[in-house]
Formats: C-alpha cells, structure tokens, sequence
C-alpha cells in the first residue's frame, strides 16, 4: 500500500471513527436529556429552516425530526464530529508518514486513532460525573438556557458531556501524536 493511499485512508478511517462516536455519544446524551436537542441543539442546527416539503418533496425537516428525534440526534452527532475526525486524521496520517510502508503507517494510526477515542471516553464520563454534580441547583452562568426548561440537570450533564468529549478528543489526539512519534519505525 502506497503512503498517499495510506494518508487517504487513514483520514477516511478517522472521520468514519468520529462520526460514530458522535452519534453513539449522542444517542447517550439524548437519553440522559432530551430537552438538550429538542430546545437546544435542533434550534442551533436550525433544523426546521434545512428543508421544506416544497424543495425535495418530503416533510417539513422539523415535522420530520420531532416526529423521529433519534433520527435528528444522529445527524447531530454526525454533524457535530465528523470535521473532528478529519482534522485528527490529517494531524494523525502526516505524523505516520515517517513509517516506511503504507501498511505500516496505518497499522500504526490506527491504534493511535483507538487511543484517541479510548481518551474521549473517559473524558466523556468525567463530563457526566461533573454534570451530575450540579444537580439541577447551579448551573454553568455562561450557557444558554432555553426559558422552558424543565429538567436543569439533565440539561446540564448532556453538556458536560459534550464539552469534556471535545476536550478528550484534543488530549486524545496528543497521546496519540506522541506515541506515533515515539514508536521506532523499523518496530512497525
């Protein structure tokens, strides 16, 4: 396998590799609140002004997601991280290009990318506990909060998850470069 096609691949590996987890991520989140898409992130994606029925022949695209939310939390998710992937990838697939086999370096990016979501994880549950921590009393003073919410801690918990996830990504893909960066090239 050739470096390029490797690059390519590990970039396309990498987008795919976030776009599940972001909609995974999401479907969790959805369960431990609702209200934070149907009030917060289907507005800010501004999903009822996408489409009309008149465009592509469908339902209104709000009709379509109240009617199937788990269906508009998944385009969320995917929406939300899938660029992610791409940069990890393009960070990830430049630093392999010292290894000196296509199959080599993707080998290798691919358990530095495992990584990476490994530590995205883990700071996906640390956003939870945090959240948790609020418990519905205080709340972070800088967040929107739309005025009909119901269930505050919850609200508050799928944020925090969301937030801690970006920053888990971040110090994922700096583990990730690191090892990539220590590992021998002949090891690989």
């Amino acid at each position: 396998m050739h470096k390029v096609m490797a690059f390519v691949l590990v970039v396309f590996m990498a987008i795919c590799l976030a776009s599940v987890y972001g909609i995974v991520h999401d479907q969790i989140t959805y369960t431990i609140s609702p209200e934070y898409y149907t009030k917060f992130k289907f507005v800010q994606m501004r999903f009822d002004q996408v489409f009309s029925a008149k465009d592509i022949g469908l339902p209104p695209h709000k009709e379509l997601v109240m009617a199937q939310p788990r269906l508009g939390v998944s385009l969320v998710g995917f929406i939300s991280t899938w660029w992610v992937g791409l940069i990890i990838g393009a960070i990830l697939g430049l630093v392999a290009l010292k290894f000196d086999t296509g199959k080599a370096m993707y080998t290798t990016t691919f358990k530095a990318a495992l990584w990476c979501i490994a530590i995205t994880l883990v700071f996906s549950a640390v956003g939870y506990v945090v959240g948790r921590s609020y418990g519905g009393i205080t709340a972070p003073q800088s967040w929107y909060y739309p005025g009909n919410l119901i269930m505050l801690g919850d609200y508050v918990t799928a944020g925090m998850m969301h937030n801690f996830s970006y920053i888990g990504g971040g110090v994922g893909l700096i583990v990730a470069v690191v090892r990539l960066v220590r590992k021998p090239v002949a090891a690989s």
